[in-house]
């Protein structure tokens, strides 16, 4: 598995861009996906894919061996829909 500083060293290399200009490039791309996955907004990428987040409500679930139940506050899931073109370059 690839961390982040090897894609940022990659991406660099690929594109001549800084290390330093890259890394601020994914860490505002990351908080935007994240701001609006807070929002609610969905992110379509074009041939890459979308981000969408999906409301949770709020439930009980039960502690097994306990026999008890917790309260779940809502919460908001995220799910990643890969494109077909991304899906054909990966298959």
């Amino acid at each position: 598995m690839k961390n982040r500083d090897t894609v940022i060293r990659e991406i660099s290399k690929d594109t001549g861009f800084s290390q330093k200009d890259i890394r601020v490039v994914i860490e505002s791309f990351e908080k935007n996906v994240m701001d609006n996955m807070k929002l609610g907004e969905t992110i379509n990428l074009c041939g890459f894919g979308k981000f969408i987040p999906k409301k949770k409500p709020a439930g009980k679930m039960m502690i097994p061996g306990v026999g008890e139940y917790r309260e779940l506050p809502e919460s908001i899931m995220v799910k990643f829909d890969v494109s077909d073109l991304f899906r054909k370059y990966v298959n």
